[in-house]
């Protein structure tokens, strides 16, 4: 679980810091996928 939390805060960070538009909004789509695998199994 902290795993997840852990690469969660990563992609987070590339996706804020990332200059390149496709990448910010993949990261962003991992991240909410992600999160919607956690809490709605």
């Amino acid at each position: 679980m902290g795993f997840i939390v852990i690469c969660l805060i990563i992609l987070f960070l590339i996706g804020c810091f990332s200059n390149d538009e496709k990448e910010k909004e993949s990261a962003m789509s991992i991240i909410s996928k992600t999160i919607c695998k956690i809490f709605f199994h």
